[in-house]
């Protein structure tokens, strides 16, 4: 029997992984995903940007300390691919005086950020009078809130790095394995068959795979997307729902490479940009 089973070999499941093994090393912990290898659902589709701008103070603290961290790797020699292009944030006029309170309280806990009425940027401020933009519900920008302290990295060498730390404390794998639904077992059992029934208390004890079932004192879900319907499976709703993107990865000619090659906040690049409405350019420095 393992200690811990973490379902999903993601960067979140890889980096939880190791740090159970890291906390507890006698404890036996395994890794589970459907694919052949670390990495290669939601983290290989990701953006890979990092910043420290959140509506959310949990979430500001949470990226602030984490940034930091993964600053001193990159420092130590580990090559994560961080490039600090910095993060910029179109704001609307409907969200002007919350992220401005945003940028105020980023600036108590030491991060640093701009307020920019007008950039150097080729960006059009306001575009309500351009008929494009009105049929996709653009509205016009306010202003800009810049932080410099944020930017891209590679989310492979991010899984990479966390994956051999992880083997390396003799943390164990299985990889081509599909978790199809949790083990389930009341936490005071009868010993009547057919439980647990639906009033019992129950724990998860274990996870069914297509290579078999497993049994664990403890299961991690680290399984974005999937999560809800492994949940569901289970009894538990939870309130999410994966939504549809598309990402478009372009060569930058003309205007855009005019655009991506404008640096601001003293880089060469221009910084991620965030535009209302969901959208965002991301800089890939380096790429023809």
């Amino acid at each position: 029997m393992y200690d811990y089973v973490v379902v999903g070999a993601g960067a979140v499941g890889v980096a939880t992984a190791y740090h159970l093994k890291r906390l507890s090393p006698s404890s036996r912990v395994l890794l589970v995903d459907q694919y052949h290898g670390p990495g290669m659902g939601d983290t290989a589709k990701s953006a890979a940007a990092f910043r420290t701008i959140f509506t959310s103070w949990i979430n500001r603290t949470l990226a602030k300390t984490s940034v930091e961290f993964y600053r001193d790797v990159q420092k130590s020699g580990v090559d994560l691919g961080m490039r600090w292009v910095g993060y910029l944030f179109l704001i609307p006029e409907e969200a002007r005086e919350l992220m401005l309170g945003v940028a105020r309280e980023l600036r108590e806990i030491g991060v640093e950020v701009d307020v920019l009425e007008r950039h150097a940027l080729p960006l059009r401020y306001k575009v309500s009078e351009d008929e494009e933009a009105r049929e996709m519900g653009l509205p016009d920008v306010s202003l800009s809130l810049l932080v410099r302290e944020a930017g891209i990295m590679d989310p492979e060498k991010l899984v990479r790095y966390y994956y051999e730390l992880y083997t390396k404390e003799g943390g164990e794998v299985l990889f081509n394995a599909k978790v199809e639904s949790i083990t389930l077992s009341p936490k005071k059992p009868l010993e009547i068959p057919g439980e647990p029934f639906p009033w019992q208390d129950v724990r998860a004890t274990g996870v069914e795979t297509t290579a078999g079932a497993i049994e664990a004192r403890s299961v991690v879900l680290a399984t974005g997307a999937w999560t809800q319907g492994i949940a569901d499976a289970m009894g538990f709703g939870l309130p999410l729902k994966p939504r549809k993107r598309q990402i478009f990865v372009v060569k930058a000619e003309g205007d855009l490479r005019d655009l991506l090659e404008t640096g601001v906040a003293d880089r060469d690049y221009a910084p991620f940009i965030a535009l209302p409405k969901g959208i965002y350019l991301r800089p890939e420095p380096g790429e023809g």
